[in-house]
């Protein structure tokens, strides 16, 4: 049997499946943000997985003189480049580091991907690059 490009894609969606509702098992509905944030770390530790070593992940904002974005999930950014601030992975960068951006969500309805869309393409323009990934990974609840 030859590679199976389809099961693999399926196996990693499995794996997100089975560490995405941990933190909600443990504590139940009391802190959503929380939950939320453990989301985003389990996308941002897929990441750091497969990227190469000379791009890191981050969450945080994006500046640009007096603009400032609004908090962003996950920055993917060159880590060669000045960044105005950094503490483990939350960042402060500059428009020219960034190589793309993702906002997290989890079971969206549909006004809250038309949020993430207008924030994303907000974020875009202030980064006036043509050339980074703007992009929605989105968390369904498993069907049971």
């Amino acid at each position: 049997m030859g590679p199976n490009s389809l099961e693999y894609q399926k196996s990693i969606a499995l794996e997100f499946n089975a560490t995405k509702d941990r933190v909600r098992h443990l504590i139940g509905s009391t802190h959503w943000g929380e939950d939320g944030r453990h989301k985003e770390v389990i996308l941002m530790n897929f990441l750091k997985r497969f990227l190469p070593n000379n791009i890191e992940v981050g969450t945080g904002f994006i500046k640009e003189g007096n603009n400032i974005s609004t908090q962003i999930d996950i920055i993917i950014y060159n880590p060669t480049l000045p960044l105005y601030f950094k503490e483990n992975d939350f960042i402060i960068v500059q428009p020219k580091s960034v190589l793309g951006i993702i906002e997290v969500k989890s079971n969206p309805d549909r006004n809250q991907v038309a949020s993430a869309i207008f924030k994303a393409s907000k974020v875009g323009a202030l980064i006036k690059e043509d050339l980074i990934f703007n992009g929605l990974f989105n968390f369904w609840r498993s069907k049971k």
